[in-house]
């Protein structure tokens, strides 16, 4: 790491209330062996042929989107237009800093049996080999971006965030579709991925790669920034929405700016009790049938958010259906729509996002917005 990074380090430490919590020591290794590996997986299971769903759920938890725990068949949701627009890949190849693999530890295989068998999760997510999947410390970042960014101009920039526990490399896949549309994407982890550490670790991450050499040296335009973040990163990236650029000003760099935030199936982080709401435009989505986060709990985020703002639910959705093959969903559709909204307000995004095309989009309910123009 370049003295530059360690000091831009040091001061994002101290600007972040969440580095109380994690000290900088605790980067080096980390304090428990991975988990052990075991030779079976999720992939070798047999899928269910239907839902099995609750017998009964009270109208008050349903109304909460809090459908109850179920065994799932493979989500399988006919595409709507915006994911047949923007669900597929992009025309660049892409590089990354990390190579994701198969997840072989025991916890991991473990949590992809529970993301298939009750979010429906289609292909299992891989992992980068942070702890407890493997060796890697659990704090730390990792970049994904267009293999060819040395021969083109400066690209905006997405700041990823996985979720409580989730390995990174787990968003790895959506990472990659991304880039394959020309962002650079910085994915932040402290394993907890709360209250937003995780994000401005991706954001001093991206920095530093501006401004050393290297293949993005001067090829991340961080004037164009957006949050993205699902769970619990879903309310960190809403959390530090105001609060990022300043902090990303005081460690060196004077352009960087949010321009959007979107919250997938997000939790609250503070409740609101030591962040601003942010001004930031926002989309906020919902899973339909929720079994961790509650809906009332994001509608606090989408509720408090002041600048413009929309808010959709995915049909038929599970709290992990984020984290599936970003083909198999709507999700990373609306994200790659919405940056493209924001960053350059094109035609085919108005029709989306200040016409009806996501109140429109089948694969979508209670759509709402407010403060648009």
């Amino acid at each position: 790491m370049s003295l530059v990074s360690r000091r831009r380090t040091a001061a994002v430490a101290l600007l972040s209330t969440t580095a109380l919590l994690l000290p900088q020591h605790a980067m080096a290794d980390p304090a428990l062996p991975p988990a052990p590996e075991v030779s079976s997986s999720a992939a070798h299971l047999p899928d269910l042929p239907h839902d099995i769903a609750p017998p009964f759920v009270p109208d008050q938890l349903r109304d909460a989107g809090l459908t109850g725990l179920r065994l799932t068949a493979p989500y399988n949701e006919a595409p709507g237009a915006i994911r047949s627009t923007f669900g597929e890949r992009g025309p660049h190849e892409v590089a990354s800093t990390a190579v994701a693999r198969h997840c072989t530890d025991a916890f991991y295989v473990f949590y992809n049996t529970a993301l298939r068998y009750q979010n429906g999760v289609n292909s299992e997510p891989p992992c980068y080999g942070t702890w407890p999947s493997g060796p890697e410390s659990p704090i730390g970042s990792q970049l994904v971006y267009p293999a060819d960014i040395t021969s083109s101009d400066p690209a905006p920039l997405i700041v990823l965030s996985p979720g409580i526990v989730a390995e990174p490399g787990m968003l790895s896949r959506q990472a990659e579709l991304y880039a394959s549309h020309g962002y650079v994407v910085a994915i932040g982890y402290t394993w907890v991925n709360w209250f937003g550490h995780q994000v401005e670790l991706a954001a001093t991450a991206a920095i530093d790669a501006n401004t050393t050499p290297g293949p993005l040296q001067g090829k991340i335009d961080t004037s164009r920034t957006i949050l993205v973040g699902h769970s619990a990163g879903g309310g960190s990236v809403m959390r530090v929405a105001e609060s990022l650029g300043p902090s990303m000003h005081a460690v060196g760099d004077e352009n960087f700016t949010v321009r959007g935030v979107v919250g997938a199936n997000p939790g609250p982080a503070d409740f609101g009790l030591a962040s601003e709401p942010t001004t930031k435009p926002a989309l906020v989505l919902f899973a339909e049938h929720e079994t961790l986060v509650a809906h009332p709990l994001s509608e606090m985020l989408y509720n408090n958010a002041r600048g413009p703002k929309w808010r959709a639910t995915v049909n038929n959705a599970f709290h992990g259906t984020f984290v599936d093959a970003p083909e198999r969903s709507v999700y990373a559709g609306l994200v790659l729509s919405f940056s493209e909204y924001v960053l350059t307000n094109s035609q085919r995004t108005r029709a989306i996002y200040n016409g009806e095309g996501l109140a429109q989009d089948s694969e979508l309910h209670n759509v709402q917005r407010a403060n648009v123009g």
